[in-house]
């Protein structure tokens, strides 16, 4: 694992993919981070997760906050998520002294635990309370993909007036999805946002409080693991205050990845594809012409999928994702031999 540093200045307000809104107060969207302390064989863990999952999760998830699940070794250890990385599973439970599951963490702050049988994993009073706030930075995360090889650049624009105290930079590897074979009947089969691995190490990144209109840039690289599934795994990273644990802001590169080896351009305004994401058909709107025509898909490991050629191109090309898995794919279109690269997002 690599790390570098950039500090550098701006005169004019960037442009981030995950369209972040900057006010005239030179503030932007804070996103939220919640941080979930669970174990396969925790029971309460296991009635709470599908009405979390369908109230919190999938109404809120990659749009105003974001969600990382470790794997604690309470109440067993036998937990296979926990035995894959337990030090840094246990680091990360020690820094808030969590001892059991569940256990739920709002920007940094505890939220109240399930009492009675009722009561939900994270209240929505909690999570609305946290809702609609504004951050003086903000902050972008970008992957490139070389084979097994990711190369991650983290970005931290100061927009204004940062509060006093111990910033860190913290940035983990997270597995969107896992279908999970249990050992037992009655136990989850779908873990969402696992924890994998920490990119700066819990111990954080140091931050340096600069006045607004400066930026910081951290580079690092990580290796896809083989227990990994490759087009599920991503990188969270978020700005976090040691003296109170509260967090500033976060970001994701959940959809924000390109492949090293192909050719990546901005895909001209008359190649379309639809829809993006895709359940399973992905209709590609090109320029009829006598031309011939390949077509590359690519997953996110860089290997290819499939590559059928046309002698001439079509107006109108129908790619069927069906058999795949959900996750991140590529789109190299050459039309002899100009060349556009487009991402395509699988749910």
């Amino acid at each position: 694992m690599k790390q570098l540093l950039h500090i550098g200045s701006f005169c004019y307000l960037w442009l981030f993919t995950s369209s972040i809104i900057i006010s005239a107060q030179n503030n932007t969207q804070q996103y939220l981070l919640l941080e979930e302390f669970t174990n396969t064989y925790c029971p309460t863990c296991i009635d709470k997760h599908p009405e979390f999952k369908e109230n919190i999760l999938n109404k809120q998830e990659d749009a105003t906050l974001f969600h990382i699940a470790y794997h604690h070794s309470t109440p067993l250890p036998d937990d296979i998520f926990y035995q894959a990385n337990p030090v840094e599973e246990g680091e990360r439970a020690a820094y808030y002294q969590v001892q059991g599951t569940p256990t739920v963490l709002i920007q940094g702050k505890r939220a109240p635990q399930p009492v009675f049988v009722s009561d939900p994993l994270l209240p929505q009073t909690t999570l609305d309370e946290a809702l609609n706030q504004t951050a003086p930075i903000a902050m972008a995360v970008n992957e490139v993909i070389d084979g097994e090889t990711r190369k991650v650049n983290i970005k931290v624009n100061i927009l204004g007036n940062i509060p006093s105290g111990q910033w860190k930079l913290r940035a983990a590897v997270v597995e969107k999805v896992i279908t999970y074979e249990p050992p037992h009947e009655g136990m989850e089969t779908v873990m969402s946002n696992v924890f994998r691995q920490t990119l700066t190490s819990w111990t954080g990144a140091g931050f340096i409080n600069l006045p607004a209109g400066n930026a910081l840039t951290y580079n690092y690289d990580y290796t896809i693991k083989d227990d990994w599934e490759a087009n599920q795994i991503y990188v969270i990273a978020f700005l976090q205050n040691d003296q109170d644990q509260s967090i500033l802001n976060v970001a994701s590169s959940w959809g924000q990845t390109t492949v090293l080896h192909t050719q990546t351009q901005t895909i001209a305004p008359h190649i379309h594809l639809s829809p993006n994401p895709t359940t399973d058909i992905l209709n590609i709107q090109l320029p009829p012409s006598p031309q011939p025509l390949k077509v590359q898909l690519y997953d996110a490991k860089g290997q290819l999928l499939a590559a059928p050629t046309y002698p001439q191109t079509p107006s109108k090309l129908h790619f069927s994702l069906n058999n795949l898995p959900k996750g991140i794919f590529y789109i190299k279109i050459d039309i002899n031999g100009t060349i556009t690269t487009q991402k395509v997002l699988k749910i």
